[in-house]
């Protein structure tokens, strides 16, 4: 039932920026949480990827479990730096049902605070259909206040 040993070391996120006149490097961002671990022998490692992609930051997640779940989440983070921190101006979160096929695709941007909500079946069972809302939230989250991934009650008993 999963690995008999998994690491639960704490994982750090470090930004470096280039100082260009000292030629050295800078700590502009440091997180000591928002890099996920694996809570179970059953989970996969929770943590994908991290790239830049024009001028924002992106890290990538996954909540998958070979036993004891149906369900399988995948989650990515667009972090932009404005105003000295970086800010969450944007997320996609899909849930999979491993049993059914079913699907759901929720895709924010904050910058404009308007989703669009997508559902549908990788089994091919259902055409994928999305609808467009407008969202508020109280104030923009950043590394700062945004602790991990999976943990923002965005909306009632959902998390981002």
């Amino acid at each position: 039932m999963g690995n008999p040993e998994y690491d639960t070391n704490p994982r750090m996120l470090i930004v470096l920026f280039k100082n260009a006149v000292e030629n050295r490097y800078e700590v502009a961002e440091q997180s000591n949480s928002f890099i996920l671990i694996p809570d179970s022998p059953t989970m996969t490692e929770p943590f994908k990827s991290v790239k830049i992609k024009n001028g924002s930051l992106w890290l990538d997640f996954e909540q998958w479990y070979s036993a004891g779940s149906w369900g399988t989440t995948e989650a990515s983070y667009k972090f932009k730096y404005l105003n000295g921190e970086f800010v969450l101006i944007g997320a996609d979160k899909t849930e999979s049902m491993r049993n059914t096929g079913a699907t759901e695709t929720r895709s924010y941007n904050f910058l404009t605070n308007r989703m669009s909500v997508t559902t549908g079946n990788f089994a091919g069972k259902a055409k994928p259909k999305t609808r467009w809302k407008t969202f508020k939230i109280k104030e923009m989250k950043t590394f700062r206040t945004f602790k991990e991934p999976f943990s923002w009650e965005i909306e009632p008993d959902y998390f981002l």
